[in-house]
């Protein structure tokens, strides 16, 4: 939804758009013969939702340029949702199976600590957990 809200936003600037369309392949479909596109995909109206995240989207994207344009990826604030994030392989490639995201109730404050330490990793031995 954000893929396309980000694309509305952009084309609005332009393009007087009123209807949003993302299309899916039809599950249901069986080829028989020659290939069906009308039949192939569905068009699903996403008009609604694209316009409620508009705004959203619009300041994301001031923020998104502004990390883009910096010349030293550490001035960006760091991720503290990895397992959100849509490159992990990118942005958290050494990120262990259990790691310091992955303690409850941990404070952001306490991550930072860790992150400027570089511990990543956490274990748990014999019931309770130690970083490694």
């Amino acid at each position: 939804m954000y893929d396309v809200t980000f694309q509305a936003v952009i084309l609005a600037k332009q393009i007087p758009i009123d209807h949003y369309y993302v299309l899916h392949l039809n599950k249901d479909y069986i080829r028989s013969g020659e290939l069906d596109l009308t039949s192939l995909f569905i068009a699903e109206d996403i008009s609604d939702k694209v316009k409620a995240l508009m705004p959203e989207v619009e300041l994301l994207r001031g923020e998104a340029l502004r990390v883009a344009q910096q010349t030293d990826p550490d001035q960006a604030e760091h991720c503290l949702s990895p397992k959100e994030c849509p490159f992990p392989a990118l942005c958290h490639a050494e990120l262990p199976d259990f790691s310091i995201y992955d303690i409850p109730r941990f404070t952001k404050i306490k991550k930072l600590q860790l992150l400027e330490s570089r511990i990543l990793a956490a274990k748990f031995p014999a019931g309770s957990f130690s970083l490694i």
